[in-house]
């Protein structure tokens, strides 16, 4: 999964927290919007890392 499309579905979390109907159900959305960020955050860490990696092994 790419680190975009974590936060495509972040922002389709806040969008539906929007239109919630209750508390509750914003609550939720916002949290799994939060945890979509930090998958990407993860995601793009990881990658990071990675890059580095390889490029140590050029060496």
């Amino acid at each position: 999964m790419q680190v975009r499309e974590c936060r495509e579905f972040a922002e389709q979390c806040r969008m539906m927290a929007k239109s919630a109907r209750n508390k509750m159900q914003r609550s939720q959305f916002l949290r799994l919007a939060d945890q979509w960020e930090a998958i990407a955050a993860t995601q793009r860490k990881f990658l990071k890392l990675k890059r580095k990696a390889r490029e140590s092994f050029k060496d």
